[in-house]
């Protein structure tokens, strides 16, 4: 009954969501072993041509120190950026000085981590804010919004093991194991067709007519007159 139960549970849910029971989605991430990511981004902004990290971005980086000290297994994504002031290639070097200057605070705090990061610099390419307003105080502001050092932690968790289930398929509706897998496994040959209009039919010998008695069983029976009334036996 019970392979019967979830044969009927598996089919409904495969017709009504297009996909199996046990899907990644219905049990989130079922299967032992399987990482998910989850990422936390923070930032850290600069002044105008500068790459010192000021008191604000310190505090960023401390409570991002704890964190990456508690998880052993995340890792470090520290990305430089500019405004669009000034030429591709110096931008290119000054997001490049910002982002190792985080680096380098992260590692005064604490060495160990240093396997775990890594840095990129993006220049101007990526601006947080597009600026086209002319009033100098509003572009300021809106440039200032773009000297950032952008930090991305990935922190890696492994699913927790889980109790298999086997789901034998085909599923066997009311038929033993020993049939089902005798029917997986048998094959019909040109050679050795297979008679569908003889099955269930039993050879005149193995079944006789009913009423009929065997040879042998008629000479063990005792003899009963023709001509004597019914269950009386004849005198031999």
């Amino acid at each position: 009954m019970l392979h019967r139960w979830l044969a009927l549970c598996f089919l409904a849910s495969f017709a009504v969501t297009g996909c199996g029971l046990f899907s990644k989605e219905k049990v989130g991430m079922d299967i032992v072993g399987v990482p998910f990511s989850a990422g936390r981004v923070e930032k850290v902004y600069f002044d105008f041509n500068k790459y010192e990290i000021k008191g604000s971005g310190k505090k960023v980086l401390l409570g991002l120190v704890e964190r990456m000290k508690a998880d052993k297994r995340s890792t470090l994504l520290i990305i430089g950026h500019t405004d669009s002031r000034g030429t591709e290639e110096y931008n290119l070097a000054l997001g490049e000085r910002r982002a190792n200057a985080v680096k380098e605070f992260i590692l005064g705090c604490d060495r160990s981590l240093s396997p775990r990061i890594s840095t990129q610099s993006r220049g101007k390419a990526e601006p947080e804010v597009l600026v086209y307003s002319s009033d100098f105080k509003e572009a300021e502001k809106a440039h200032a919004q773009n000297r950032r050092v952008v930090l991305i932690v990935e922190c890696q968790h492994s699913v927790s093991p889980k109790k298999k289930m086997a789901i034998k398929w085909p599923f066997s509706f009311g038929r033993s194991a020993a049939k089902q897998d005798d029917v997986g496994s048998s094959e019909v040959s040109d050679e050795n067709p297979v008679d569908d209009s003889s099955e269930g039919i039993a050879s005149e010998e193995a079944a006789p007519e009913e009423g009929v008695v065997s040879e042998e069983a008629a000479e063990e029976a005792p003899e009963v007159a023709q001509d004597s009334p019914a269950g009386v036996v004849a005198p031999k």
